[in-house]
């Protein structure tokens, strides 16, 4: 649980030591001059925006006597959840993919397993995707996905994303960017029907997460594939291991 008031103890310090140093060489460097009550408010201005950042909330203080107050009051509380990697129904295959950026945009790359109801997994890909951004990343991969799956004959496949804003995006709920407008249309040509398309949470994904990440700090191979077991990454063995027992993850819910 976020605790309000010890934040503001150990943030506002710096945010202090900040703004003064700023006022400071506007004075020595630009002449202007110190004014107090304009140093104070943008050193309270800072510190709520930095509240309602942390907390994902509004902020209606308009005094450090006001944020106190709202300091107080009762925390949101959150909950602890078990998650894990779950199987398609019906004895479809299931494909699960992931893209990251190191630095958004930066460098960038992808992954994905697709598994067989029981967790086996048929076949893998990493990816590099050169410099773009994290949406593109993960729409990339997910296209890489299901081009690999094609290919090879795959039917009857189901598809779990971590990432909510390209499942909105793909099942009609959210504007599509221009900048990978052209990749969601193919995705869509490819997946079908957009039901088979399914949120997952990150806990649930690791796998992808682990593919993705490692082709980024090996950028030689554009797309490798792992299609036998001994050929697989170790840590992404483990991953696939304990999915395969339905091992399951601690994930912290927010509730209201």
């Amino acid at each position: 649980m976020y605790v309000k008031y010890p934040l503001i103890n150990h943030t506002l310090p710096s945010i202090l030591c900040w703004h003064i140093w700023k006022a400071r060489n506007r004075a020595v460097f630009e002449g202007i001059q110190l004014h107090p009550p304009s140093i104070c408010q943008d050193i309270f201005l800072e510190t709520k925006l930095l509240l309602e950042g942390q907390f994902k909330q509004h902020v209606g203080a308009r005094s450090f006597l006001q944020l106190c107050d709202w300091s107080s009051q009762s925390e949101r509380r959150f909950e602890l959840k078990l998650v894990c990697w779950e199987p398609a129904a019906m004895g479809a295959l299931t494909l699960n993919t992931d893209g990251c950026s190191k630095g958004n945009p930066g460098p960038c790359g992808g992954g994905g397993v697709l598994r067989d109801p029981s967790g086996h997994p048929m076949v893998g890909f990493s990816a590099f995707f050169g410099v773009t951004s994290s949406v593109q990343a993960e729409t990339l991969a997910l296209l890489t996905g299901l081009q690999i799956y094609a290919q090879k004959g795959f039917m009857n496949v189901s598809i779990q994303l971590d990432f909510l804003v390209l499942v909105g995006i793909l099942q009609l709920q959210l504007h599509c960017h221009w900048h990978i407008r052209w990749e969601v249309q193919q995705i869509w040509k490819l997946a079908g029907d957009p039901s088979r398309l399914v949120h997952c949470f990150r806990k649930a994904n690791n796998v992808t997460d682990i593919l993705a990440n490692v082709e980024v700090a090996h950028p030689h191979h554009v797309v490798k594939l792992y299609e036998h077991w001994n050929e697989w990454l170790r840590l992404a063995r483990g991953g696939i291991s304990l999915d395969s027992m339905r091992a399951p993850s601690v994930r912290r819910v927010r509730t209201p």
